[in-house]
């Protein structure tokens, strides 16, 4: 039987979109629930208000641990900050669904699974980094939001995917999605530290980002800012590269295969 709190958490994932107050009191052994609920783009004050939620039981992290396998780690999180999260995993998703014939979530299971979400980027908190499942978030990422998440757990599906070809940390020394990818482009045999290997010039020159883009930065940022650009911003993928309809080609196909197993 449902309990109080199981309803709000309920609501809060089947309502997308909405913003959730809740509070909780204990008294005589009985629980009490209050909890309010409003659209954040109708009334500002709700931030303000979600930041008195016991973050203990927080049903919003409830919600993407449930729905997700995601833990979202910590008692800081803003509601836009859980809100990207969120959307993140709707819109991944919903986009493998439409590939797989519905088996988005097996999917995310099998590649997503288990993804922790910390505070706490690199270098004094400047750059969001992943290590094997979990991602540390730079200070300012929900400026970008739910792209941002997109990027970083592609870097969880390189690890995962590297795990099943025995080679742990994919996004250091190979092994995984992300090599596969470049080389299913043209890009011959990838090498070096996969976060830190720099543009790799042996793709054909219509697969590849201008050169200010963050995705030049390596092979594992190449991967992951194609599956970012993919899902939110098609358009721009198309404008900064000429070939992205083989970008997103193969991803699809990989996504195919590892969906159908």
């Amino acid at each position: 039987m449902l309990d109080n709190r199981d309803l709000l958490v309920a609501r809060a994932c089947d309502t997308p979109g909405l913003a959730i107050h809740a509070g909780w009191g204990w008294q005589a052994g009985q629980a009490s629930v209050y909890f309010e609920m409003k659209k954040a783009s109708a009334d500002p004050t709700v931030h303000a208000a979600y930041e008195e939620v016991d973050r203990e039981i927080n049903p919003m992290t409830d919600c993407i641990e449930s729905e997700f396998g995601w833990i979202v780690k910590g008692n800081d999180w803003s509601l836009p900050e859980l809100q990207a999260i969120q959307t993140a995993g709707s819109q991944i998703r919903s986009y493998v669904d439409t590939l797989t014939n519905g088996r988005g979530q097996h999917w995310m299971g099998r590649y997503l699974a288990g993804a922790t979400f910390r505070h706490g980027g690199l270098f004094g908190g400047g750059y969001s980094f992943v290590s094997g499942r979990t991602i540390h978030l730079t200070t300012n990422w929900v400026d970008e939001g739910s792209p941002h998440i997109a990027h970083e757990l592609a870097h969880v599906w390189d690890n995962r995917s590297g795990l099943e070809r025995h080679r742990p940390e994919a996004i250091w020394f190979g092994g995984g999605a992300a090599d596969i990818f470049q080389e299913a482009l043209g890009g011959g045999k990838v090498s070096g530290l996969r976060w830190m290997n720099g543009r790799n010039h042996k793709l054909p020159s219509d697969h590849q980002y201008p050169k200010e883009e963050y995705a030049n930065h390596s092979t594992a940022d190449y991967f992951a800012d194609t599956f970012k650009y993919m899902l939110f911003y098609p358009d721009l993928l198309k404008k900064e590269v000429p070939g992205s309809a083989n970008l997103i080609r193969h991803m699809q196909i990989l996504i195919g295969i590892q969906a159908s197993r």
